[in-house]
């Protein structure tokens, strides 16, 4: 049996990103999920890059100038 440590904080960033019509990002997670007492925000930006599948790019400002 596997088990996942991280399968509330995963329901959780799943039922903030699907209450918030799609537009928070790691960052606003991470703000609210503070309140909840989860402060690591390594942890949020990879399971929220595994689970919408966003890519690294489109986490990352660009440096265009």
């Amino acid at each position: 049996m596997n088990y996942d440590k991280y399968s509330e904080v995963k329901d959780l960033i799943k039922w903030l990103y699907a209450g918030s019509d799609e537009t928070y990002g790691y960052r606003r997670i991470q703000d609210e999920l503070f309140l909840f007492g989860y402060v690591d925000d390594e942890t949020v930006r990879r399971i929220m890059r595994s689970s919408f599948h966003l890519t690294k790019e489109s986490t990352e400002k660009s440096l265009r100038t």
